[in-house]
Formats: C-alpha cells, structure tokens, sequence
C-alpha cells in the first residue's frame, strides 16, 4: 500500500464483520485501486473483508497522474469514511512533511505545510500542530489511541508533554479521571506561564513651534495596543480633543491646530 493509504484508521472488528456480511449478499461492489505499478491506493479494508467473507477481491487501475495520488487517495477516503476533527489532525500532521518555520520557496518539490495540509484535511491549523506534538513526543499507544479517535488530539497533545511512563498512566486511566487529569495538568502550565511584559509608557505629545504660526501640536503614532485598550464599553474615555477622530487598528498619526 501507498504510505498515506496507511495513515487513515483501519476498521473496528464489529465494523469489518458487518463488511464481511454485506460482500456476501451484495458482493464486492467497489474495486480495490492500484497506481500503474501494482501500488495499492485504496481498498485495505475491502481486502480484510473479502477475505473473511470468501469473496474474490476485484481490482482497478487508477491512471492518474502520480504527483495527485496523495491527493486522490485523501479525497476517497474523507467521502467515504466518517472521521472526527482529531482523526484528520493526525493525518493531515503526517501530511505535512515541511518544518515549522521553513520557507515555501527553498521547500524540495512535494513538500507540504501545516496551513495546507489542515486545509486539505478540513481542520484548524492549530488542531494540526497539537497532533505533530502528539507524533513527535506521544508513545505509540498515545498516538493509536489518537488515530483511532479514542482520545481527542487536544487531550493527546497535553498527555504527549508528559514523560512516557506518566503517559501510560494516564492511558490507563477512566475517561473522567484522565480528563480531570487533564485539566490538572493544563492549570499547571497555566500557573506557571510568565505573565505578559508590561506595556510602555504611552508616547508624549510633540509641541511644534514655527515662528509666525500658531502652534501646533503633533500627536505622535500610537502603537495598537493602546487603541485596542483605549475603547472599552461605556462612555468614551478619551480626551474631548480626541474624540470624533476615526481610529483604526493601523498605527494613525494626528495633528490638530
């Protein structure tokens, strides 16, 4: 089989026999695909299948070109099978082969982001990055149990930060105690997180003088936090001379006479 063929979830057991069932009465009613050179692209379930059914297996040959066989096989599989928001996470995270931060352009050819592989695989980019984390850090079991939809990527990511036997642990654990566990951990990170930097002083006001004219003063540009914090409900905080002035989210500059 093609590798990303491998990355989608195999059937349940009680979901294979209720297939078995079917291609005795009904047969096997879509082939199983294969590239030009005898690659399987789709169909590893339908093979269990017919052979726990007894039912010969039919093949077919996709003609395509190689360069979208990622991309056909994903198409075929998201139509067909019913997989969750973490399930597609874990997919799309094995899709993405470029590293955090590396440059489309100096990428080799095939090389796929996280941004395009989420949208690809119908999910959040950060859903995507929680389920690398689960790749790159989870034991195998995490990871199983990600795949198979057992525990939610979010879940899995926070349990994968955990040293592998304290993930084993938790694995072990009910449902209600590992999501208790869980939200532990998560006000851990939360209490021991550096509090943000203080804002700086807002800029002073520039007094332009030239000789012959009135002064004039030159409000200097203001950095976007202070007009996102400047405007909260209620009456207008702001100095009378400010206000009727269109602000925005881009640093603005003002003068008034």
């Amino acid at each position: 089989m093609a590798p990303c063929a491998t990355w989608f979830p195999m059937m349940s057991e009680a979901e294979l026999q209720d297939l078995a069932a079917d291609l005795e009465v009904n047969g096997l009613r879509e082939p199983i695909m294969l590239d030009r050179e005898g690659v399987g692209l789709d169909g590893r379930n339908r093979v269990m299948a017919c052979v726990m059914a007894g039912v010969a297996s039919r093949f077919g040959i996709w003609h395509g070109d190689p360069a979208e066989a990622v991309a056909y096989i994903i198409w075929l599989n998201l139509h067909r099978r019913h997989l969750d928001a973490s399930q597609r996470a874990m997919i799309a995270a094995r899709l993405a082969t470029m590293r955090q931060g590396e440059r489309t352009d100096l990428a080799p050819n095939g090389a796929i982001s996280q941004t395009d592989a989420a949208k690809l695989l119908g999910v959040g980019r950060r859903t995507v990055q929680r389920a690398a984390t689960v790749l790159d850090q989870g034991i195998d079991e995490l990871v199983a149990a990600a795949e198979q939809g057992k525990v939610p990527v979010s879940t899995a990511a926070a349990i994968a930060e955990q040293p592998p036997e304290q993930q084993k642990q938790m694995l072990a654990l009910p449902k209600p105690e590992l999501q208790a566990a869980v939200r532990e951990l998560r006000d851990e990170a939360s209490e021991t997180r550096p509090p943000p930097p203080p804002l700086p002083p807002p800029p002073t006001p520039v007094l332009a003088l030239v000789p012959g004219e009135e002064p004039k003063v030159d409000w200097p540009i203001f950095p976007v936090p202070y007009l996102r914090h400047a405007a909260p409900a209620g009456p207008c905080p702001l100095p009378s001379r400010w206000r009727g002035i269109s602000w925005s989210m881009r640093s603005t500059r003002r003068s008034t006479v």
